[in-house]
C-alpha cells in the first residue's frame, strides 16, 4: 500500500486516527478529510510528507466540494476511499425536530455518498470503504435512525456496486463495525442524555450482545485486509465484532 494514496473521512479520532496511523506506519500517503484536527497533531509532526489534513464540515455540501477540490491538487489518483465520518446523537424519536433529522441525514447520508461522487474519476481501478454499524440489523435505543442512515448507505453501496465496477472498475466494501473502545462514540453526548442511553442499552440487552468492547486496531486490522486485496478480488460486505458477541 505504500505506493497508494489513501483517504479517510473522520480520520482525525477513534477508528479513523487508527486506521490513519496504521496506513502511515506502512509507508502510504494519507489524506483526511475532518471537521477539526482532532488528535492528529502528533501524526502530522511525524509524518509531514505523507499526511495530509483538510477541514471538511460534513452537514455543509459546499464544505464538501472545497475539501475535494483541495484533494485534487495535492494528488490526480486516489488507491482507496474510506468513508467513516459520523454523527452518533441518540435521542428519542418524539423529541426529534426536522433539524435533528436533516442533520443525521446531511452528516451520515448526504456526506458520504457525495464523497463517492466527487472521488470517481480519482478512485478509477480502486475502492471505497463504508464504515457501518452493526446496529442495522438491532439498532440500539434512541438510535434508531442513525442505523437507518448507515442501511441507506449500505443499500446505495449494493446498488452501485456493478455500476461502477463497470464504468470505474472501483469495488465497494461495507464494513459493519461491532462495539470498539478508544472511539469517540459518546464523548460529546449531553451526561443526562448519555446515562439515559446506556441506562437503556443495557436494560435492552444491546449492550451484552454487542460483547466486550474491541481495540480499535481490530478493525482497522480488517480495513488494511479489505485494501490489500487483489483488485480481482472484492468482499461486498464484511462484519466485525467482539468474540464474545452474539
Amino acid at each position: 500500500m505504500n505506493n497508494k494514496t489513501i483517504l479517510i473521512t473522520g480520520g482525525s479520532k477513534g477508528l479513523g486516527l487508527c486506521t490513519t496511523r496504521r496506513l502511515l506506519e506502512k509507508g502510504t500517503q494519507v489524506i483526511v478529510l475532518s471537521r477539526s484536527e482532532g488528535e492528529l497533531g502528533e501524526l502530522l509532526a511525524t509524518y509531514p510528507k505523507h499526511l495530509h489534513w483538510l477541514r471538511a464540515d460534513f452537514a455543509d455540501t459546499a464544505s464538501i466540494a472545497g475539501a475535494f477540490e483541495q484533494v485534487k491538487a495535492i494528488t490526480p489518483k486516489l488507491g482507496a476511499l474510506i468513508l467513516n465520518a459520523a454523527q452518533t446523537v441518540p435521542m428519542p424519536f418524539a423529541q426529534m425536530k426536522i433539524a435533528d433529522l436533516e442533520q443525521n441525514i446531511s452528516v451520515n447520508v448526504t456526506s458520504a455518498l457525495l464523497c463517492l461522487q466527487y472521488s470517481l474519476e480519482l478512485l478509477r481501478g480502486g475502492r471505497a470503504i463504508f464504515i457501518s454499524t452493526e446496529s442495522v440489523d438491532k439498532p440500539f435505543p434512541l438510535l434508531s435512525v442513525y442505523a437507518a442512515t448507515k442501511a441507506a448507505v449500505e443499500t446505495t453501496f449494493n446498488g452501485l456496486r456493478g455500476e461502477l465496477y463497470q464504468e470505474f472498475k472501483i469495488q465497494l466494501t461495507s464494513l459493519r463495525a461491532g462495539y470498539m473502545a478508544d472511539t469517540a462514540f459518546g464523548e460529546a453526548w449531553p451526561p443526562e442524555m448519555a446515562a439515559t442511553f446506556f441506562k437503556l442499552a443495557e436494560e435492552s440487552g444491546s449492550l451484552r450482545a454487542g460483547g466486550s468492547p474491541m481495540p480499535t486496531s481490530r478493525v482497522a486490522a480488517m480495513i488494511e485486509h479489505i485494501l490489500e486485496l487483489p483488485q480481482d478480488v472484492t468482499i461486498n460486505r464484511l462484519d466485525v465484532r467482539s468474540g464474545d458477541s452474539f
